[in-house]
């Protein structure tokens, strides 16, 4: 991620799609996310632990919203890479 303002992955074990950041915020605190709970009526949507730095995402057509938003508030810019 050193080159990246924002990274994602999927985890098989929870069945969720992941989004994070470095920067103050990834932009979705007015995104409108699932109101799918898991089997323990915890969300399978949204802010881990109220984080604006990382989400999670319930489906792979939530995530593809996410990541809209993502890319308009984080933008890949590659002037800004820092070649070490």
């Amino acid at each position: 991620m050193a080159s990246m303002r924002y990274g994602t992955s999927y985890s098989q074990n929870y069945g969720l799609y992941f989004i994070g950041t470095y920067e103050t915020s990834l932009g979705l605190e007015d995104f409108e996310w699932s109101q799918e709970k898991d089997e323990q009526g915890r969300d399978k949507s949204g802010p881990v632990f109220g984080s604006k730095q990382f989400v999670k995402c319930a489906t792979e057509e939530e995530w593809r919203r996410a990541m809209e938003v993502v890319k308009a508030k984080l933008p890949y810019n590659p002037e800004t890479i820092v070649q070490g």
